[in-house]
């Protein structure tokens, strides 16, 4: 009988061991997996961050061209406005001028 009870503890650790082996398998599958994943959301953010910093970079230099012309633009305002305040001053003249010479007349 107690070579039976051996033989039966025996059997019972053999499945036990089985059945932890197949677990400890499983486990490791699940480990490789998660790990598997992990590192793809890490190249998928890693990809989208320098995808957002390539974006910032270009938006960047294009806001500062924006800004390059805007000067230049505003250089050419400025520019025209002084002529413009010239011609209406030299109008100015002219019409008193033509008003001087009708009163001579």
């Amino acid at each position: 009988m107690e070579e039976k009870a051996i033989d039966l503890f025996e059997k019972i650790n053999l499945d036990m061991q089985q059945g932890f082996k197949s677990i400890n398998d499983r486990l490791d599958s699940i480990e490789k997996e998660i790990k598997k994943h992990g590192t793809k959301i890490d190249d998928e953010i890693i990809n989208k961050i320098k995808g957002i910093s390539e974006g910032q970079s270009v938006m960047r230099e294009d806001l500062n061209d924006i800004k390059d012309k805007l000067k230049i633009h505003n250089k050419k305002l400025d520019e025209l406005t002084m002529i413009v305040n010239t011609l209406m001053h030299k109008q100015d003249d002219q019409d008193k001028m033509i008003y001087e010479l009708r009163r001579v007349k």
